[in-house]
């Protein structure tokens, strides 16, 4: 497979989800929240891909609005995505809400690749 149809495929995952992610985009941007304080983002993000099948866990690496979430697959494939989900002082400018839909998005999008294109992943 090549980049233009690794890139038609992780946009037609990423289009399924068009709605949802919107949704996701914009409730955290309503509830902007400060580093290392962000439980209702965290958890928002935690239920978006649990909802969507995708294990998930908070309190990663000693930081309890933290989380990883992984898809089990045996020695082999590994990947990450980091997601940014602080928000800044009162007027949030900072797009935390996109950085953070637009992480979910990736991740899920590799996920369904992975899944489809490697059955090894499966």
């Amino acid at each position: 497979m090549d980049a233009e149809q690794l890139k038609r495929v992780a946009g037609e995952e990423i289009a399924l989800l068009q709605e949802d992610l919107r949704s996701l985009a914009l409730d955290l941007w309503e509830h902007p929240e400060m580093a290392w304080k962000e439980e209702y983002s965290s958890q928002k993000l935690c239920n978006f891909l649990t909802d969507h099948g995708i294990k998930t866990g908070k309190g990663y690496c000693g930081f309890p609005t933290a989380f990883r979430s992984e898809v089990e697959n045996g020695p082999g494939k590994t990947f990450a995505f980091a997601c940014e989900y602080d928000a800044l002082k009162p007027g949030h400018a900072c797009g935390h809400n996109l950085i953070a839909a637009s992480g979910i998005a990736a991740f899920h999008a590799a996920v369904q690749f992975m899944k489809e294109h490697h059955p090894e992943f499966n």
